[in-house]
Protein backbone atom coordinates (compact mmCIF):
# COMPACT_ATOMS: atom_id res chain seq x y z
CA UNK A 1 0.00 0.00 0.00
CA UNK A 2 1.54 3.52 -0.91
CA UNK A 3 1.26 5.31 2.60
CA UNK A 4 2.28 8.48 2.06
CA UNK A 5 4.50 9.88 4.45
CA UNK A 6 5.28 13.48 3.22
CA UNK A 7 3.10 16.68 2.08
CA UNK A 8 4.64 19.14 0.35
CA UNK A 9 2.29 22.69 -0.02
CA UNK A 10 3.39 25.04 -3.38
CA UNK A 11 1.13 28.60 -2.47
CA UNK A 12 0.59 30.31 -5.69
CA UNK A 13 -1.45 33.59 -6.69
CA UNK A 14 -4.20 31.74 -7.79
CA UNK A 15 -4.28 28.12 -6.25
CA UNK A 16 -2.69 25.91 -3.68
CA UNK A 17 -0.87 23.00 -5.29
CA UNK A 18 -0.10 19.91 -2.93
CA UNK A 19 1.78 16.95 -3.87
CA UNK A 20 1.41 13.92 -1.73
CA UNK A 21 4.53 11.69 -1.80
CA UNK A 22 5.35 8.00 -0.61
CA UNK A 23 8.85 7.01 -0.42
CA UNK A 24 10.22 10.10 -2.46
CA UNK A 25 7.48 9.19 -5.07
CA UNK A 26 4.79 11.38 -6.35
CA UNK A 27 1.71 9.50 -5.59
CA UNK A 28 -1.15 12.36 -6.11
CA UNK A 29 -0.74 16.12 -7.34
CA UNK A 30 -3.94 17.89 -5.91
CA UNK A 31 -4.78 21.80 -7.20
CA UNK A 32 -7.30 23.81 -5.61
CA UNK A 33 -8.17 26.99 -6.72
CA UNK A 34 -7.64 30.16 -4.40
CA UNK A 35 -9.92 31.98 -6.63
CA UNK A 36 -12.73 29.62 -7.34
CA UNK A 37 -13.25 27.07 -4.95
CA UNK A 38 -14.08 24.03 -6.28
CA UNK A 39 -17.94 22.35 -5.99
CA UNK A 40 -16.46 18.87 -5.99
CA UNK A 41 -16.28 17.72 -2.04
CA UNK A 42 -18.49 20.67 -1.23
CA UNK A 43 -21.48 20.48 1.50
CA UNK A 44 -24.66 21.59 0.14
CA UNK A 45 -27.92 21.49 1.64
CA UNK A 46 -30.72 20.19 -1.20
CA UNK A 47 -33.15 17.87 -1.51
CA UNK A 48 -32.33 14.56 -3.66
CA UNK A 49 -34.81 14.40 -6.90
CA UNK A 50 -33.28 11.11 -8.49
CA UNK A 51 -30.58 8.37 -8.11
CA UNK A 52 -28.25 7.66 -10.54
CA UNK A 53 -27.09 4.33 -9.52
CA UNK A 54 -25.23 3.57 -12.95
CA UNK A 55 -23.32 6.53 -12.70
CA UNK A 56 -22.31 6.77 -8.22
CA UNK A 57 -24.61 9.71 -7.60
CA UNK A 58 -26.24 11.16 -5.15
CA UNK A 59 -23.41 9.79 -2.57
CA UNK A 60 -23.14 12.55 0.68
CA UNK A 61 -20.03 12.71 2.41
CA UNK A 62 -20.16 14.69 5.31
CA UNK A 63 -17.02 13.77 6.91
CA UNK A 64 -14.40 11.24 6.23
CA UNK A 65 -12.10 11.44 9.76
CA UNK A 66 -8.67 9.86 9.52
CA UNK A 67 -9.78 6.05 11.57
CA UNK A 68 -13.91 6.62 10.98
CA UNK A 69 -16.37 7.36 8.67
CA UNK A 70 -19.58 8.71 10.26
CA UNK A 71 -23.01 7.89 8.87
CA UNK A 72 -25.03 10.32 11.26
CA UNK A 73 -28.52 8.82 10.41
CA UNK A 74 -27.30 5.54 9.32
CA UNK A 75 -26.77 2.61 11.94
CA UNK A 76 -24.23 -0.15 12.13
CA UNK A 77 -20.86 -0.70 12.60
CA UNK A 78 -18.77 -1.61 9.29
CA UNK A 79 -15.12 -2.08 8.12
CA UNK A 80 -12.65 -1.15 5.57
CA UNK A 81 -12.46 -4.83 3.12
CA UNK A 82 -8.87 -3.77 3.79
CA UNK A 83 -9.14 -4.64 7.40
CA UNK A 84 -9.19 -8.37 6.99
CA UNK A 85 -7.69 -9.57 10.52
CA UNK A 86 -10.32 -10.93 12.88
CA UNK A 87 -8.24 -10.33 16.11
CA UNK A 88 -8.36 -6.51 14.58
CA UNK A 89 -11.51 -5.99 14.12
CA UNK A 90 -12.52 -7.25 17.64
CA UNK A 91 -9.67 -5.34 18.79
CA UNK A 92 -11.57 -2.15 17.01
CA UNK A 93 -15.17 -3.04 17.58
CA UNK A 94 -14.46 -2.47 21.46
CA UNK A 95 -12.76 0.51 21.00
CA UNK A 96 -15.38 1.86 18.58
CA UNK A 97 -18.65 0.56 19.46
CA UNK A 98 -20.73 3.55 21.37
CA UNK A 99 -18.31 6.46 20.75
CA UNK A 100 -21.06 8.09 18.52
CA UNK A 101 -24.79 7.52 17.48
CA UNK A 102 -25.21 6.35 14.13
CA UNK A 103 -23.56 4.42 11.70
CA UNK A 104 -19.74 3.98 11.94
CA UNK A 105 -17.04 2.89 9.03
CA UNK A 106 -13.58 1.74 10.83
CA UNK A 107 -11.04 2.96 7.87
CA UNK A 108 -8.16 0.49 7.24
CA UNK A 109 -5.67 3.99 8.87
CA UNK A 110 -7.46 2.82 12.06
CA UNK A 111 -5.25 -0.73 11.90
CA UNK A 112 -2.73 -0.30 15.14
CA UNK A 113 -4.18 3.23 16.38
CA UNK A 114 -5.40 3.20 20.14
CA UNK A 115 -8.03 4.10 21.60
CA UNK A 116 -7.08 7.43 22.86
CA UNK A 117 -6.68 8.21 18.85
CA UNK A 118 -9.86 6.49 17.92
CA UNK A 119 -11.65 8.52 20.59
CA UNK A 120 -10.54 11.61 19.87
CA UNK A 121 -11.40 11.11 15.86
CA UNK A 122 -15.01 10.56 16.77
CA UNK A 123 -14.99 13.77 18.76
CA UNK A 124 -13.98 15.43 16.42
CA UNK A 125 -16.54 14.17 13.60
CA UNK A 126 -18.78 14.70 16.07
CA UNK A 127 -18.75 18.58 16.83
CA UNK A 128 -18.14 18.88 12.96
CA UNK A 129 -21.53 16.81 12.43
CA UNK A 130 -23.28 19.51 14.70
CA UNK A 131 -21.95 22.08 12.72
CA UNK A 132 -22.94 21.43 9.45
CA UNK A 133 -26.40 19.90 11.54
CA UNK A 134 -26.64 24.03 13.05
CA UNK A 135 -25.67 25.47 9.77
CA UNK A 136 -28.49 23.34 7.86
CA UNK A 137 -31.31 23.85 9.96
CA UNK A 138 -31.00 27.72 9.86
CA UNK A 139 -30.20 27.75 6.02
CA UNK A 140 -32.65 28.18 2.89
CA UNK A 141 -32.36 25.26 0.41
CA UNK A 142 -30.66 24.63 -1.67
CA UNK A 143 -26.96 26.78 -0.30
CA UNK A 144 -23.38 25.69 -0.17
CA UNK A 145 -22.79 25.41 2.78
CA UNK A 146 -18.78 24.58 2.45
CA UNK A 147 -17.72 28.34 3.49
CA UNK A 148 -20.10 28.32 6.62
CA UNK A 149 -17.72 24.95 8.20
CA UNK A 150 -14.74 25.75 9.29
CA UNK A 151 -11.75 24.17 7.88
CA UNK A 152 -13.62 22.91 5.35
CA UNK A 153 -12.09 24.84 2.39
CA UNK A 154 -8.55 24.88 4.25
CA UNK A 155 -6.37 22.49 1.73
CA UNK A 156 -4.00 21.06 4.82
CA UNK A 157 -6.93 20.41 6.98
CA UNK A 158 -8.49 18.34 4.65
CA UNK A 159 -5.19 16.51 3.83
CA UNK A 160 -4.41 15.76 7.66
CA UNK A 161 -7.68 13.62 7.70
CA UNK A 162 -7.41 11.80 4.52
CA UNK A 163 -3.33 11.07 5.27
CA UNK A 164 -2.99 12.15 8.58
CA UNK A 165 -2.25 8.48 9.94
CA UNK A 166 1.14 7.68 7.43
CA UNK A 167 2.32 11.07 7.17
CA UNK A 168 5.55 12.26 8.86
CA UNK A 169 6.28 15.39 7.20
CA UNK A 170 4.56 18.48 5.85
CA UNK A 171 6.57 20.91 3.99
CA UNK A 172 5.02 24.63 3.66
CA UNK A 173 6.13 27.41 1.63
CA UNK A 174 4.57 30.56 3.74
CA UNK A 175 6.25 30.80 7.95
CA UNK A 176 3.21 32.05 9.21
CA UNK A 177 1.19 28.86 8.14
CA UNK A 178 4.32 26.25 8.84
CA UNK A 179 4.10 27.75 12.58
CA UNK A 180 0.54 27.92 12.74
CA UNK A 181 0.43 24.32 11.87
CA UNK A 182 2.89 23.23 14.46
CA UNK A 183 1.53 24.63 17.01
CA UNK A 184 -1.92 22.68 16.22
CA UNK A 185 0.57 19.39 15.58
CA UNK A 186 2.10 20.34 19.28
CA UNK A 187 -2.07 20.77 20.80
CA UNK A 188 -2.76 17.27 19.67
CA UNK A 189 0.30 15.27 20.48
CA UNK A 190 1.28 14.54 16.60
CA UNK A 191 4.10 13.16 16.15
CA UNK A 192 3.81 14.98 12.23
CA UNK A 193 6.97 17.57 11.67
CA UNK A 194 6.49 20.81 9.86
CA UNK A 195 8.88 22.33 7.83
CA UNK A 196 8.88 26.00 6.64
CA UNK A 197 11.07 25.91 3.39
CA UNK A 198 12.94 28.95 2.17
CA UNK A 199 15.48 29.42 0.09
CA UNK A 200 16.13 30.15 -3.58
CA UNK A 201 14.97 26.92 -5.35
CA UNK A 202 11.05 26.05 -5.31
CA UNK A 203 9.71 23.74 -2.67
CA UNK A 204 8.84 21.31 -5.50
CA UNK A 205 12.76 20.57 -6.39
CA UNK A 206 12.23 18.26 -2.63
CA UNK A 207 12.04 14.70 -4.05
CA UNK A 208 11.92 15.86 -7.48
CA UNK A 209 8.42 16.72 -7.24
CA UNK A 210 8.63 19.03 -10.35
CA UNK A 211 10.58 16.07 -12.28
CA UNK A 212 7.85 14.06 -11.33
CA UNK A 213 5.13 16.53 -12.51
CA UNK A 214 6.34 16.82 -16.28
CA UNK A 215 7.05 12.92 -16.29
CA UNK A 216 3.01 12.83 -15.65
CA UNK A 217 2.55 15.29 -18.10
CA UNK A 218 4.50 13.43 -20.87
CA UNK A 219 3.15 11.17 -23.70
CA UNK A 220 6.11 8.85 -23.40
CA UNK A 221 7.71 7.19 -20.37
CA UNK A 222 10.59 5.54 -20.28
CA UNK A 223 11.24 2.95 -17.35
CA UNK A 224 14.69 1.82 -15.78
CA UNK A 225 15.43 -1.16 -17.99
CA UNK A 226 14.35 0.69 -21.31
CA UNK A 227 10.52 -0.69 -21.59
CA UNK A 228 8.57 2.35 -22.93
CA UNK A 229 4.83 3.25 -22.34
CA UNK A 230 2.55 5.40 -24.41
CA UNK A 231 -0.39 7.51 -22.69
CA UNK A 232 -3.04 8.45 -25.65
CA UNK A 233 -5.47 10.11 -24.28
CA UNK A 234 -8.77 10.96 -25.67
CA UNK A 235 -12.55 12.07 -24.83
CA UNK A 236 -13.47 9.01 -23.83
CA UNK A 237 -11.03 6.43 -23.69
CA UNK A 238 -7.36 6.33 -23.14
CA UNK A 239 -5.16 3.81 -24.85
CA UNK A 240 -2.03 3.18 -23.45
CA UNK A 241 0.90 0.61 -25.38
CA UNK A 242 3.67 -1.14 -23.51
CA UNK A 243 6.71 -1.36 -25.91
CA UNK A 244 9.11 -3.26 -25.35
CA UNK A 245 11.43 -2.26 -28.61
CA UNK A 246 14.35 -0.36 -26.22
CA UNK A 247 14.49 -3.37 -22.98
CA UNK A 248 15.93 -6.43 -25.10
CA UNK A 249 18.93 -8.70 -23.72
CA UNK A 250 21.92 -7.03 -22.41
CA UNK A 251 24.40 -8.55 -24.09
CA UNK A 252 24.99 -12.10 -23.14
CA UNK A 253 21.76 -12.13 -21.75
CA UNK A 254 18.88 -13.67 -23.77
CA UNK A 255 16.12 -11.54 -24.36
CA UNK A 256 13.30 -10.88 -21.46
CA UNK A 257 10.09 -12.32 -22.09
CA UNK A 258 7.03 -10.93 -22.55
CA UNK A 259 5.51 -11.39 -18.97
CA UNK A 260 8.73 -9.99 -17.78
CA UNK A 261 8.11 -6.82 -19.38
CA UNK A 262 4.64 -6.48 -18.98
CA UNK A 263 4.71 -7.14 -15.07
CA UNK A 264 7.52 -4.27 -15.34
CA UNK A 265 5.06 -1.97 -16.67
CA UNK A 266 1.97 -2.74 -14.48
CA UNK A 267 3.35 -0.30 -11.68
CA UNK A 268 3.73 2.41 -13.39
CA UNK A 269 0.56 2.37 -15.57
CA UNK A 270 -1.20 2.33 -12.38
CA UNK A 271 1.02 4.80 -10.66
CA UNK A 272 0.15 7.02 -13.79
CA UNK A 273 -3.09 6.31 -13.76
CA UNK A 274 -4.02 7.84 -10.23
CA UNK A 275 -1.34 11.22 -10.78
CA UNK A 276 -2.92 11.75 -14.45
CA UNK A 277 -5.97 11.42 -12.86
CA UNK A 278 -7.17 9.54 -15.74
CA UNK A 279 -10.83 8.58 -16.16
CA UNK A 280 -13.17 6.64 -18.27
CA UNK A 281 -12.27 3.76 -20.41
CA UNK A 282 -8.86 2.71 -20.50
CA UNK A 283 -7.52 0.08 -23.30
CA UNK A 284 -4.23 -1.51 -22.62
CA UNK A 285 -1.93 -3.05 -25.06
CA UNK A 286 0.44 -5.16 -23.46
CA UNK A 287 3.78 -7.29 -25.33
CA UNK A 288 1.58 -10.01 -26.30
CA UNK A 289 1.21 -13.61 -24.46
CA UNK A 290 0.66 -16.84 -25.65
CA UNK A 291 0.34 -18.49 -22.28
CA UNK A 292 -3.31 -17.91 -20.16
CA UNK A 293 -1.01 -18.76 -16.98
CA UNK A 294 0.69 -15.70 -17.57
CA UNK A 295 -1.90 -13.42 -18.46
CA UNK A 296 -3.99 -13.76 -15.37
CA UNK A 297 -0.34 -13.10 -13.30
CA UNK A 298 -0.71 -9.67 -14.73
CA UNK A 299 -3.82 -8.89 -14.88
CA UNK A 300 -3.74 -9.76 -10.35
CA UNK A 301 -1.10 -7.54 -10.36
CA UNK A 302 -2.44 -4.88 -11.66
CA UNK A 303 -5.83 -5.30 -9.92
CA UNK A 304 -3.33 -5.21 -6.51
CA UNK A 305 -1.54 -1.87 -8.16
CA UNK A 306 -4.45 -0.49 -8.80
CA UNK A 307 -5.85 -1.03 -4.73
CA UNK A 308 -4.14 1.53 -3.49
CA UNK A 309 -5.90 3.98 -5.60
CA UNK A 310 -9.10 5.93 -3.19
CA UNK A 311 -10.70 6.17 -7.04
CA UNK A 312 -12.76 3.34 -8.15
CA UNK A 313 -11.63 0.63 -10.73
CA UNK A 314 -13.05 -1.63 -12.31
CA UNK A 315 -10.71 -4.37 -14.03
CA UNK A 316 -12.27 -6.49 -16.87
CA UNK A 317 -8.68 -8.23 -17.93
CA UNK A 318 -8.01 -9.30 -21.73
CA UNK A 319 -10.22 -9.43 -25.05
CA UNK A 320 -9.98 -11.50 -27.58
CA UNK A 321 -7.25 -9.58 -29.61
CA UNK A 322 -5.57 -9.53 -26.13
CA UNK A 323 -6.11 -5.81 -25.33
CA UNK A 324 -6.44 -5.75 -21.95
CA UNK A 325 -9.83 -3.28 -20.42
CA UNK A 326 -10.39 -1.58 -17.17
CA UNK A 327 -12.83 1.35 -16.35
CA UNK A 328 -11.93 4.22 -13.76
CA UNK A 329 -13.95 6.72 -11.88
CA UNK A 330 -13.94 10.37 -12.89
CA UNK A 331 -12.92 12.79 -10.38
CA UNK A 332 -12.59 15.93 -11.56
CA UNK A 333 -10.57 16.95 -14.72
CA UNK A 334 -6.78 15.17 -15.52
CA UNK A 335 -4.25 16.77 -14.07
CA UNK A 336 -3.09 17.71 -17.92
CA UNK A 337 -6.36 19.90 -18.30
CA UNK A 338 -6.11 20.97 -14.47
CA UNK A 339 -2.78 22.48 -15.11
CA UNK A 340 -3.87 24.14 -18.14
CA UNK A 341 -6.59 25.87 -16.84
CA UNK A 342 -4.44 27.20 -13.89
CA UNK A 343 -1.41 28.20 -16.51
CA UNK A 344 -4.58 29.57 -18.56
CA UNK A 345 -5.88 32.02 -15.91
CA UNK A 346 -2.57 33.43 -15.06
CA UNK A 347 -2.10 34.86 -18.49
Amino acid sequence: MSAIDRLILHTMPRAYMIALVSQGRLVELQVTRRDRPPLVEGIFLGRIERIMSDLDAAFVDIGSGRYLVYHPVGTGLGFSRRIDSDSERERLRGQVEGLLEGGIVVRTAAVGAPGELLQQDAALLLERWERIRREALGADQPTNLSARIPGERDVIAKALRDHGATLEEVIIEDRMQARALQDEMDRLREKIRVRWHSGPVSVFDIDDVAGQIDTALARRIVLESGVEVLFEPGETLCAIDVDSAAAGGRQGRAPRRAIEVNLEAVPAIAEQLRLRNIAGNVVIDFVTMRSAYDRDKVQASLAEALADDSVPTQVYGFTRLSLFELTRARRGPTLAAELEALEKSDD
